[in-house]
């Protein structure tokens, strides 16, 4: 019923920041989540990248506000991309929190998500609209929220700041919606192509 009502939306195409990224611990794809199977297999796959990982960021008991999943710089993520099994499934791109002034709000390649900065890649965007995981939409909001994106660009993000916050404020107002647990929590993120797959 959800892809039903949200036409626009193509799973496939989302290019934002709950994209199973790369990360010292591997996250399983959504539908995978609860295969014992694939999720043992996902530990034998990417073992040097993830080594690396960790060596750049810290350990997730080291980590405070810092996204485990996020190296600190391009030829960080030029080296790990190396390392990986499978280069072709993964992308490097650039995220930076985006703020309402010119500077930060023009037009991002890929588009704005919304979500933690920091500590996982959870996005307010595939939960409620790509891949509902933890805080899906009853049937009742499916028809508000379709017009609340109706904004969403072939990336299955935001094409603009100002359209971001748009979405993160009304969903802010809503019962069955993930909630912050502080003020600001839920941040605006551009996301930016890097180099290709």
């Amino acid at each position: 019923m959800l892809r039903a009502a949200l036409k626009n939306v193509r799973p496939s195409a989302y290019g934002g920041i709950d994209r199973c990224p790369l990360s010292e611990d591997l996250i399983p794809e959504p539908g995978w989540a609860t295969d014992a199977a694939h999720c043992a297999a996902l530990d034998q796959r990417d073992v040097g990248a993830r080594i690396r990982i960790l060596e750049l960021v810290g350990s997730h008991e080291d980590y405070d506000k810092k996204a485990r999943c996020v190296v600190p710089t391009l030829e960080n993520a030029k080296e790990v991309m190396t390392l990986v099994d499978s280069p072709t499934e993964y992308e490097i791109v650039r995220l930076s929190q985006a703020l309402p002034d010119a500077a930060c709000a023009e037009i991002s390649d890929l588009g704005f998500d919304i979500g933690y900065w920091g500590g996982d890649s959870y996005s307010i965007i595939c939960d409620s609209a790509v891949w509902p995981r933890w805080h899906g939409p009853y049937g009742e909001v499916f028809s508000e929220l379709a017009k609340r994106l109706t904004d969403l660009n072939s990336h299955c993000l935001f094409p603009s700041y100002q359209a971001a916050d748009g979405f993160r404020s009304w969903y802010r107002t809503q019962d069955w919606a993930e909630q912050e647990g502080e003020p600001g929590e839920f941040c605006i993120i551009k996301v930016e192509t890097l180099c290709a797959k």
